[in-house]
């Protein structure tokens, strides 16, 4: 991941189109770094100019398409294998994914945003409980 802010940010044309995760918008993107491309976002204010945001750009014959991230949020939840984390490490993990989440969903500008992040991060960390026991391998 490489880390940049965002110089220009406008709709793309198409501004919008309906995914296998519901509407999305697209924006055109410039970042300080020189790197152009295409973000999809939930929402139409999840981007300004002037965030600092990590991101990944992968070349498709669409374009330049550009994963962006907030920093220290575009990891995900990656559980180790053969149990070499203790507990506190596990759940700090467990927790993040949950935020990462939340602040996902949200908009950066919506009123109450620091609130609504841990709302909606202890819905995710419920919802996982709950569906624990339903998944299958």
């Amino acid at each position: 991941m490489a880390l940049a802010k965002i110089t220009r940010i406008e709709p793309a044309n198409p501004p919008d189109f309906t995914g296998n995760y519901g509407l999305m918008y697209v924006f055109d993107v410039e970042l300080d770094d020189g790197v152009s491309g295409q973000a999809n976002a939930k929402s139409q204010n999840k981007w300004s100019v002037g965030m600092e945001v990590e991101y990944t750009a992968t070349s498709t014959h669409h374009g330049t398409k550009l994963q962006l991230n907030l920093p220290g949020f575009s990891g995900g939840f990656k559980p180790r294998s053969g149990g070499g984390g203790n507990d506190d490490n596990v759940k700090g993990q467990i927790a993040s994914w949950a935020v990462e989440c939340a602040m996902r969903a949200l908009d950066v500008s919506s009123p109450n945003y620091d609130q609504q992040v841990m709302q909606y991060a202890r819905l995710a960390l419920e919802a996982r409980l709950k569906l624990k026991g339903e998944v299958v391998i």
